[in-house]
C-alpha cells in the first residue's frame, strides 16, 4: 500500500502538467487508488466518532467502502455530471463536443473511456472483495453510486441532457454557505456593464495551471 500510495503522490504533482484524456485518466487512477487502505483508516474514524452515515465525494470512494463495512448508508456527491450518460455526450474525458458530430477520434476515445471504467471497476471490486464486501456496487459511467442517495451539486438547466441514471440521483444545485444579504449589497454591481465583456477566473482543484 505504502508503494501504491508513494506512486499516487507522484502522479498528483504531474496532474497538473498534463493535459487532454491523459489528465483524465491520472486523475481518475489517483482518486481510486489504496482503497482499502483508506477505507480501513475512516473505519477507524467512524468507530471512534460512533457515526449513524457518511457523505463522500465521488472520489474518495475509500470512506463509502467504510459506511458498507459497518452497515452505515452513504451519500455520494457528485459536483456535475461528468460521466453520467445522456443523449450526446461523448466518451468521458474525450473533451469532445456535447451533441456535435465527433469524426475519426471517437472510437479511439470510447474504447480508452471503456478502458478506464473497467480499470476503476476492479479496482473497487478488489477492494470489495479484500474488505469482505461480495455485492457488486452500481456503477454509472464506470465509478461507483450510492444505492442510497447520490447528490450531483448542479441544475440538470446547466447540464447535458442525463438519462437512465438510477433513482438514487438527485441534481439538487451548487452547496453554497448561508446567504449573506448584506455582504451581497457591496458587490459594486454598477461596475458590470453591457457594452463590456465580463471575465470571471477560476482555479480548480488539481486541474489548474491551464492559462488558456
Amino acid at each position: 500500500v505504502s508503494h501504491r500510495l508513494a506512486a499516487g503522490t507522484t502522479g498528483l504533482l504531474l496532474l497538473p502538467w498534463m493535459r487532454g484524456f491523459t489528465e483524465t485518466a491520472l486523475a481518475i487512477e489517483l482518486f481510486f487508488a489504496g482503497l482499502s487502505h483508506y477505507a480501513r483508516a475512516v473505519g477507524r474514524a467512524l468507530d471512534e466518532q460512533g457515526a449513524d452515515a457518511v457523505v463522500t465525494d465521488f472520489t474518495f470512494h475509500g470512506a463509502a467502502l467504510a459506511a458498507e463495512a459497518r452497515g452505515l448508508p452513504f451519500v455520494s456527491i457528485y459536483h456535475a455530471g461528468l460521466n453520467f450518460p445522456g443523449p450526446g455526450i461523448p466518451p468521458f474525458g474525450s473533451g469532445l463536443p456535447i451533441g456535435q458530430p465527433w469524426g475519426p477520434s471517437a472510437d479511439r476515445y470510447r474504447r480508452l473511456a471503456d478502458l478506464l471504467a473497467r480499470r476503476v471497476q476492479a479496482k473497487v471490486l478488489r477492494a470489495r472483495r479484500q474488505l469482505g464486501l461480495a455485492e457488486p456496487p452500481t456503477f454509472v459511467g464506470g465509478t461507483p453510486i450510492s444505492p442510497w442517495l447520490t447528490l450531483a451539486l448542479t441544475t440538470e438547466a446547466s447540464e447535458a441532457p442525463r438519462d437512465l441514471l438510477p433513482h438514487s440521483v438527485f441534481f439538487v444545485g451548487p452547496a453554497l454557505g448561508a446567504y449573506d444579504a448584506e455582504r451581497a449589497s457591496r458587490f459594486p454591481f454598477s461596475a458590470l456593464s453591457d457594452a463590456k465583456k465580463t471575465v470571471y477566473v477560476s482555479l480548480g482543484t488539481v486541474f489548474n495551471n491551464k492559462p488558456r
